[in-house]
């Protein structure tokens, strides 16, 4: 009910920063490119640039916002005086999350769709993944606020974990070139799976071991999200 009040001026800086990375580097540097494995080089980086963007939207909801909820204005201690459960807490705060990121991707889905970077019927099913990138990074991000006592420490998240997830997701350029121990890493990466699923349903060309990555996407919030919840009750009781 509150997110209705300001969706419009949210939503804007929410699709706005990948669009610009879609004009600086599909059509700026793409224009120098001859394309990645025969595909142009903005079709390429667009479905990227997508699952970044929902990265990036459930990361900002549940890192910063949380801690303010915990430690400054006290808004589970209100909410668990009543028959709400600690882990109903975080489990509501990653499906709002993942619900925030996967209503952003999607609205920049269209977008891309728009500007004719969807190539294929298969499509019709990138918010399911969308919305699976969202879950990820929300449960992420719900299970690392509950354990930060500071704000500041969110500069180091971002720093050590985010912006490295954007560099080696395959985002930008494959990564078959690459030492065998970055693919590895790369592999254990979400963001990684998000985004080679949403780019074979874009360019419409088989993923290899695609049941890989969808089993990764489903799994781990699930790992995450109970222990986020063990931990909130302990952090609320002291």
């Amino acid at each position: 009910m509150v997110y209705r009040h300001v969706a419009k001026w949210l939503l804007i800086p929410n699709f706005l920063d990948p669009l610009l990375f879609l004009a600086a580097l599909g059509l700026g540097l793409g224009s120098y490119l001859t394309g990645v494995e025969g595909t142009p080089y903005i079709d390429f980086i667009a479905p990227g640039l997508l699952a970044s963007s929902t990265m990036y939207t459930a990361s900002f909801e549940t890192t910063w916002n949380i801690t303010w909820k915990i430690d400054t204005n006290q808004t589970y201690d209100a909410i668990v005086a009543t028959p709400v459960e600690p882990a109903d807490v975080a489990l509501g705060e990653v499906l709002w999350g993942a619900s925030r990121a996967t209503l952003t991707g999607v609205v920049f889905l269209l977008v891309l769709a728009v500007f004719g970077l969807v190539h294929s019927w298969w499509g019709l099913l990138m918010p399911f993944v969308i919305m699976l990138i969202g879950v990820n990074f929300a449960a992420t991000g719900v299970l690392t606020a509950v354990h930060v006592g500071d704000m500041a420490f969110w500069g180091y998240y971002y720093t050590l974990f985010v912006t490295p997830m954007f560099l080696l997701s395959g985002v930008f350029f494959p990564l078959e070139r690459l030492s065998q121990w970055v693919q590895a890493l790369s592999w254990c990466l979400p963001l990684f799976h998000g985004v080679r699923l949403l780019r074979g349903m874009s360019l419409g060309v088989d993923v290899p071991w695609w049941w890989v990555s969808v089993t990764y996407l489903v799994v781990l919030p699930v790992v995450l999200v109970v222990p986020a919840g063990r931990r909130l009750r302990r952090r609320l009781m002291t």
